[in-house]
């Protein structure tokens, strides 16, 4: 669907659904494709790297935060989350 339909189309028909989270659960699909760069293999706990500063994040199974640029993303159900929070 989303290789045909316009992204703007998708994220209007997002918006106008959010107001159902109350009645039914309805999401988008949000997936990622994460890759190492280069074909280097992680080392250790460096899994992951910060999305504003790409340094290194330390750590596994717990929340996450970059030294660098003082961000922390947190971890939830097995799930860490590296949305970028508007502030």
């Amino acid at each position: 669907m989303k290789q045909h339909i316009p992204h703007k189309i998708l994220v209007d028909l997002d918006s106008l659904l959010q107001w159902t989270g109350s009645l039914i659960q309805v999401s988008p699909s949000v997936f990622s494709r994460c890759r190492a760069k280069g074909g280097q293999k992680a080392m250790g706990e460096h899994i992951f790297q910060c999305p504003m500063c790409q340094r290194p994040l330390l750590g596994i199974e717990s929340d996450l935060h970059c030294d660098e640029c003082d961000k922390t993303y947190p971890y939830q159900d097995g799930i860490y989350d590296f949305r970028l929070q508007s502030e």
